[in-house]
């Protein structure tokens, strides 16, 4: 039985009825959802998308921050909200049907700064990563300078240690390279932070890729 599913289909319903204020991206967001649901092309399954939340909120805690009161968050779990689920749901649910194709194989996820957007993107990649790991999980974190891979990077890497894991994991951390590598017994995990070069990352093979950020006009999604 899922674990997320009612939170999911009540915050996707309340943005399609008008009942959550949101700009027209969410909402056409959640009519989508909705409507690919009854599409007879495609098979919803929750399994993989409880497993990577489930990951998340039980492995991963904040690194630093703090909440609106002050409180702060650092060593804190990393508690998705209803957005984030719905996120995760929508990338891990839907199959092509008879088949283990998922629908989507890339997301632009708009999230306006300072709203934990790089440690949502470095939680999900985590995620993900361990999903696929019987694969040889392969993360490559890119962005316009190194500087800002090292954010997700380094989240991960902290949490890594936090968790009590870091002797079972490789990490190389140093002028020449930034990666962690882990055989986790029934499959592989590597993650590498890059800089945005197209020299560097010609012909590079991943399974899981983080562009952030991705600068355009388009309106963020609050």
């Amino acid at each position: 039985m899922s674990k997320y599913l009612d939170v999911v289909m009540t915050y996707a319903e309340k943005l399609a009825s008008g009942k959550t204020n949101a700009n027209k991206y969410r909402v056409k967001a959640a009519k989508r959802f909705l409507k690919d649901l009854k599409n007879p092309k495609y098979e919803f399954k929750t399994k993989d998308a409880d497993f990577c939340i489930t990951i998340i909120e039980t492995t991963i805690c904040h690194f630093q921050g703090e909440k609106i009161d002050g409180t702060p968050l650092k060593g804190t779990p990393f508690l998705l909200t209803d957005f984030h689920k719905f996120i995760i749901y929508n990338l891990l649910g839907f199959f092509l049907k008879g088949t283990n194709i998922r629908r989507f194989k890339e997301a632009f996820i708009y999230i306006p700064r300072k709203n934990i957007k790089t440690s949502f993107a470095a939680a999900l990649s985590w995620g993900l990563g361990l999903l696929n790991r019987k694969s040889g999980s392969k993360v490559y974190i890119t962005s316009a300078a190194l500087t800002q891979s090292l954010e997700s990077w380094n989240f991960i890497k902290w949490n890594i240690n936090n968790m009590g894991e870091g002797d079972s994991f490789r990490i190389i951390d140093n002028n020449n390279e930034h990666s962690i590598t882990g055989d986790l017994g029934d499959g592989s995990i590597y993650i590498r932070a890059l800089a945005a070069s197209v020299d560097r990352q010609d012909s590079l093979n991943c399974n899981i890729a983080i562009a952030d950020r991705l600068l355009s006009p388009m309106p963020v999604m609050a």
